[in-house]
């Protein structure tokens, strides 16, 4: 009987505890020679070896006065300090990264106007502010103007470094961006390397401290120390994707370390350009940081100018490279408008709409464009909102998958979906081919599941698929596959094809660590189908030990109160029992009636579960309610129609439950 002995005419029990009992076990760390045993990717060295590789006691010695005092620093040996620094770094995050390729900088002749406002901060009239804030709804083109305006202070000798965020590739941590921007300022000041590389040498645990005390250590203090000794402009920092930092409160972390900065460290000769979405948090914060000047990304007449500028540069790029199908008059001045119009000064809508006409699989531009027009004018995407817009187009290139292929493609996107935080346990390098090894695909079929999504990603050729990863061309993709209010027609299969991919992490890794249990944590159950949240529960061994729990039986807040009121409801305040865990244990006996219940998830993204079986069927019906409104005349429908399929009987269900309560009490 899968129950506990706790009756439930349906008051919840007084709180037990319920938790994860899941360890974390973390893989044995490789070899090696350059950093210590509890270092997050090598082994450490000793103290001592640590300072005879960092520092060369045969340089020249320079000094200068560090917060205060006068401190004596030596320039550092080769590449020492570098090594240490990269083991904390995610380089793939800087504007030179082979990640970064090819480069998403502005197309010639464009966002022109933003770009003399850039220069005049740094060099004119609005030198005075030290900060700057580029803000901009998705696919408005910030992370073009980033890279752009980054290569451009990298000409002028001004650039000190960049983080370019991504959740797509992964660079959402926090702890990353100090370090990361400590590497590339000790790249482009050889004094400033000098002093950190005595710092670390002196202090090899620094690069394990809170960011806040590296930012104080690695880049304030040594930073003014120069400056004060030898004054220089101001170098800029970039960060790009601001909201894609993992974390409401890492993103303010980040401005409130920058804008305190600002008000204490007058001689900090740096200056801070931010790139983000308008989102209402940070748009709060920007607006209270005083030393800080704001500009907004929209679509206006130059804005759609640009994007008509970029369309005809690649629709000639297109006529050039397949000028054996497409005529010389081709495309009419009617039809190129047409896609003009439709979409409507958005980069992104732009980009992936000729993306599709330039497909190479297809190589035929009219055929495509032909096809394009037909669509964007049935759907009337130009009277849309440009994301509507997007979203139309990105539905529509999914149904190009053909249905024998469709379930191999969304296994592939499950994992590319979430493959950033799952590659740890998967162990993989994240190649194409290591993609398809993983799913265990022939590569001929891989590539055939993906040929329909060109537009849409980046797809290594088949003799690159061991060097370079499949990468989306632009987050808004994700963002559209993963909000079911918006992909309505694949939400499921989404949340289907991620319980494989969690399966497929837990058997290839054999063990759960924080990050992995953090990622579940972290997913919204109130669009997912009530069996898809119990294979999750039971295939990831999620138990229940505390009331304040993920997996949990006794209600801890107003919404688990709502979810058990509705459960209730449905099961018009009959018997049913706390679940015990791990879930999947067998019944008793075929004679078996049982109603068990949990809730699952954090917060509103909470649901309840509830798990029903007779000895009328030995298959055990699951349904699962959110608390955003009561149950619907459909959910009502579904659960009466299964309570008869059962041969439901409430007070033989009493029985059998009371008897089995008894029977577990102690003698």
């Amino acid at each position: 009987m899968n129950a506990t002995p706790t009756p439930m005419p349906f008051d919840p029990p007084n709180p037990i505890s319920l938790s994860s009992r899941l360890q974390p076990k973390r893989r044995p760390l490789s070899p090696s020679t350059d950093v210590d045993v509890d270092h997050p990717k090598k082994r450490q060295r000793t103290e001592k070896d640590s300072h005879s590789n960092i520092v060369d006691d045969n340089l020249p010695v320079h000094h200068a006065n560090l917060a205060g005092s006068t401190v004596f620093y030596t320039l550092s040996h080769g590449r020492a300090v570098f090594r240490l620094l990269e083991a904390y770094t995610i380089l793939e995050a800087t504007k030179d990264s082979s990640a970064q390729y090819p480069t998403p900088g502005c197309y010639p002749e464009t966002r022109l106007k933003l770009r003399v406002k850039l220069k005049a901060w740094l060099f004119g009239e609005m030198a005075k502010w030290r900060m700057l804030w580029v803000r901009g709804r998705a696919g408005t083109g910030k992370s073009a103007i980033a890279q752009t305006f980054a290569e451009s202070c990298d000409g002028w000798g001004r650039h000190g470094g960049s983080y370019f965020f991504s959740r797509i590739a992964g660079r959402t941590k926090l702890e990353t961006v100090i370090p990361t921007l400590v590497y590339q300022l000790a790249h482009a000041i050889p004094e400033y390397k000098a002093l950190i590389s005595t710092e670390l040498a002196n202090n090899s645990l620094l690069l394990r401290n809170s960011p806040i005390v590296q930012f104080k250590r690695l880049i304030i203090e040594p930073l003014s120390a120069l400056q004060r000794q030898c004054p220089r402009e101001p170098m800029i920092i970039i960060l790009d994707g601001l909201d894609e930092c993992k974390g409401e409160d890492a993103q303010l972390k980040i401005l409130e370390m920058i804008s305190d900065s600002l008000r204490t460290s007058l001689d900090l000769p740096l200056r801070w350009l931010i790139f983000s979405r308008p989102e209402p948090h940070l748009k709060r914060t920007f607006f209270q940081i005083q030393d800080c000047a704001r500009e907004e990304l929209t679509i206006d007449a130059e804005c759609r100018d640009d994007v008509e500028h970029y369309a005809r540069g690649r629709v000639l790029k297109f006529k050039a490279t397949y000028s054996d199908v497409t005529p010389t008059d081709w495309p009419s001045q009617e039809d190129f408008q047409k896609l003009v119009t439709a979409v409507s000064g958005h980069f992104v809508l732009a980009a992936t709409s000729l993306n599709y006409i330039g497909d190479p699989d297809k190589a035929n531009p009219p055929a495509q464009l032909d096809a394009l027009l037909t669509f964007m004018y049935r759907s009337e995407v130009s009277l849309a909102d440009p994301l509507e817009s997007l979203d139309m187009l990105y539905s529509w290139i999914l149904g190009h998958i053909s249905p024998t292929l469709f379930g191999t493609t969304w296994r592939i996107l499950a994992h590319l979906f979430h493959h950033s935080e799952l590659r740890p346990y998967l162990q993989i390098d994240g190649s194409a081919q290591a993609l398809y090894n993983l799913l265990r695909l022939e590569p001929s079929i891989f590539y055939e599941a993906l040929r329909e999504l060109r537009p849409i990603m980046r797809i290594p050729k088949p003799e690159d698929a061991a060097r370079y990863q499949v990468q989306f061309h632009h987050v808004s993709f994700q963002d559209f596959i993963l909000d079911p209010n918006r992909a309505k027609d694949t939400s499921t299969l989404t949340t289907k094809y991620t319980i494989i991919l969690i399966d497929t992490t837990l058997r290839l890794s054999q063990s759960i660590d924080e990050e992995l249990l953090a990622h579940i944590y972290d997913l919204d159950f109130k669009h997912w189908p009530a069996s898809y949240i119990y294979h999750l529960t039971k295939s990831a061994r999620l138990e229940s030990e505390s009331s304040n729990s993920f997996v949990r039986t006794v209600p801890s807040s107003p919404t688990d109160h709502q979810l058990l009121e509705y459960l209730n409801q449905m099961i018009k305040h009959g018997v049913a029992n706390p679940a015990t865990f791990p879930l999947g244990q067998p019944f008793n006996d075929s004679n078996t009636w049982a109603r068990d219940y949990f809730l699952i998830g954090h917060g509103v993204k909470s649901v309840v579960v509830l798990m029903t079986k007779s000895p009328a069927q030995w298959v055990q019906r699951i349904h699962s309610f959110h608390s955003d409104k009561e149950p619907s005349e459909e959910q009502i429908s579904k659960f009466n129609h299964d309570l008869k399929e059962l041969k439901w009987d409430e007070e033989k269900a009493r029985e059998c439950i009371d008897h089995y309560i008894h029977s577990q009490l102690p003698e």
